[in-house]
């Protein structure tokens, strides 16, 4: 039965580049996925520590992203050259990478120890002048883009997986990389013969996560995170969790500027316990769960005219042979984005605006093909439901992304989890008076601050990026979306559709 938790079922097994560091005791130290700090609790805590070809960028770095929003993780960064190593023995060739460990205070969280293929290096032109740094390219900045090294994730792969569901395909393949894998459902309906035709993992992953299927409620994505696991996840359950969800995380309080003399980063027994909860409440300066800034991002026209929010589907069912009239061969009905099925008051869904069934209207009929679900060679009776279905719902899932800048590095969160948000707003007058759940069109009278319950409830983490630049450390910005929205029914102010109360 599917959770709205991700659970893991293997480890990865991946090898890595060793990181060497300067340490004051033995004189070197190697860093690995595993790292246990030595007498070098600092590294990585603070700012991202970065190697191309054994060259730290530290203290360089003037800018640094791990991009965890798309299927693979990408990292950007930018390098203000500090030495002429760099350029002269260290600059990325071709198959170099790039190296990047972070940790966490206290050591709570297993740390992020990551290598990227270099996809492209870009710099800044030489500054003009006669001063003898620029002859040496000095002072030239860097920028630097690079995804994930999987070895053999882009090579041909010209095999068939038979009597397999797409849970075991996928399973297989991410063994195959040498990655872990992490999942929150096992029990699929899709068994079939998958065939990779000679295309590449990533391209037959693709394929498989698209006509992945269990029922008409379910729909799937896949991703790696920054620990090299291959997550194969049901994005349902996560995104019809409206009750109350309770995670607890450890937090080493003040982490946001910097440990007090008296407090190592290596010691965890600093770390207190937390509920999870994202929130810009006052009292929460010195935690890295407080929302430092927040916007609203809607891409819901974009998604709507992708997809409509109905698709009229037609294919040839070839194993019909009960049929005697071939034209009923053709089949033909209607799949429509899920969501919750009780619908409260005062609550709306990404259908279209609340007073109208005009998204009904919104249809798009597609011609599928020809559908073989027979003993041999075939695909699974809903192959063609699920090519529909899984892209459909996760266009719906993100046409609003609750876009959040945290006031420090969390590494407890991940990608997919279901993470309760509580923002508040502390303006007096119209905004106050109109905030809240005050039914009859009365004003809410509360001192601020106030929480606006159109902004909060329980989001579904969609891919973040963790962000370093000197001067303001390590932050997290997540993208968050759910699919059920709370209207602000206090006050006279016209609102989004008709509140029935």
């Amino acid at each position: 039965m599917a959770d709205y938790k991700i659970s893991s079922f293997a480890n990865p097994t991946i090898k890595l580049d060793e990181i060497i560091i300067s340490n004051r005791s033995a004189g070197q130290e190697v860093l690995d996925r595993g790292l246990k700090n030595t007498d070098s609790n600092s590294i990585g805590i603070f700012a991202p520590w970065v190697v191309i070809n054994g060259l730290p960028l530290n203290p360089g770095l003037t800018y640094f992203q791990l991009d965890l929003n798309e299927r693979i993780p990408v990292v950007r960064l930018e390098y203000k050259m500090t030495t002429s190593l760099f350029l002269g023995m260290a600059y990325p060739k071709d198959g170099d990478i790039v190296s990047v460990f972070l940790s966490s205070p206290g050591n709570i969280y297993k740390p992020i120890r990551m290598d990227f293929n270099v996809l492209t290096v870009k710099s800044s032109s030489r500054p003009k002048g006669n001063d003898p740094r620029f002859q040496e390219g000095l002072e030239m900045t860097f920028s630097i883009m690079g995804e994930t090294r999987i070895p053999r994730f882009y090579s041909t792969l010209c095999k068939s997986f038979p009597a397999h569901t797409s849970y075991n395909t996928i399973f297989e393949v991410s063994q195959e990389l040498e990655l872990g894998f992490s999942t929150n459902d096992t029990e699929m309906t899709d068994s079939m013969t998958w065939i990779a035709p000679n295309i590449s993992r990533w391209e037959f992953l693709n394929s498989v996560i698209r006509h992945a299927y269990k029922d008409d409620e379910s729909f799937f994505d896949y991703w790696i995170d920054p620990y090299y696991n291959l997550n194969f996840v049901n994005l349902a359950p996560s995104f019809n969790k409206i009750d109350t969800v309770v995670d607890t995380i450890m937090v080493v309080a003040g982490q946001n500027k910097s440990l007090p003399e008296t407090q190592s980063p290596g010691v965890s027994s600093n770390a207190q316990e937390y509920s999870l909860l994202l929130t810009n409440s006052p009292g929460f300066d010195d935690f890295p769960f407080k929302i430092r800034t927040y916007t609203l991002i809607s891409n819901a026209g974009q998604h709507t005219n992708l997809t409509g929010y109905i698709q009229d589907i037609i294919y040839y069912d070839q194993n019909e042979e009960d049929v005697e009239n071939i034209d009923e061969r053709f089949i033909e009905y209607q799949i429509e984005s899920t969501t919750i099925h009780n619908v409260e008051d005062g609550q709306q869904l990404q259908k279209g605006r609340g007073a109208e069934n005009i998204y009904k209207d919104e249809i798009r009929k597609r011609w599928l093909g020809v559908l073989n679900k027979g003993p041999v060679g075939s695909t699974h009776a809903n192959f063609f439901h699920a090519q529909v279905q899984n892209p459909m719902n996760l266009l719906d899932a993100t046409k609003f992304i609750l876009r959040v800048e945290l006031s420090g590095y969390l590494p407890s969160i991940y990608k997919g989890q279901v993470i309760p948000v509580e923002i508040y707003t502390f303006e007096d007058g119209l905004k106050r008076e109109n905030t809240g759940k005050a039914k009859g069109g009365q004003k809410t009278t509360q001192q601020t601050p106030i929480i606006d319950v159109f902004l909060s409830g329980n989001y579904v983490l969609m891919g973040y990026e963790v962000v370093f630049t000197p001067g303001q450390g390590l932050r997290q910005i997540l993208n968050l979306c759910k699919r059920v929205w709370d209207l602000n029914t206090a006050g006279s102010l016209p609102k989004v559709s008709p509140i029935e109360y």
